[in-house]
C-alpha cells in the first residue's frame, strides 16, 4: 500500500502549503504539523530537504518530522490522530 508515489512528492508538498493557508496574513502564526516517515532512504530526501531549507517555514508550516519504524504503528498514529500526514516508500513487486 502506498500513499504518496514518487511522483506525488511535489503535490505532498504543496497541499500542506495549501493547507497551512499560504494566503493568510504574512504575521499569522505557522500550523504545527506532524509527519511521519517509516525509513531512513532516500525517498524521503524531498522531506529532508524541505525542513532543513526551512521551505515549511516559508510558506507557513512548522513541520516535525517524525520516523516511525512501522508501516503498521504509522497507520495507527494517523488514524488516531497522532500525526497529521504519513508519508512512506512504494513496495517494489
Amino acid at each position: 500500500m502506498q500513499f504518496f508515489p514518487r511522483s506525488g512528492i511535489r503535490s505532498f508538498i504543496a497541499s500542506f502549503a495549501l493547507s497551512c493557508g499560504v494566503a493568510s496574513s504574512a504575521h499569522a502564526q505557522a500550523q504545527k504539523l506532524r509527519a511521519a516517515y517509516t525509513a531512513f532512504a532516500s525517498t524521503f530526501t524531498t522531506l529532508w530537504v524541505g525542513k532543513d531549507s526551512g521551505l515549511y517555514q516559508k510558506y507557513g508550516a512548522d513541520m516535525d518530522l517524525l520516523y516511525i519504524g512501522s508501516s503498521t504503528k504509522s497507520v495507527q498514529a494517523l488514524l488516531g490522530g497522532d500525526i497529521d500526514a504519513l508519508n512512506y516508500p512504494k513496495k517494489e513487486a
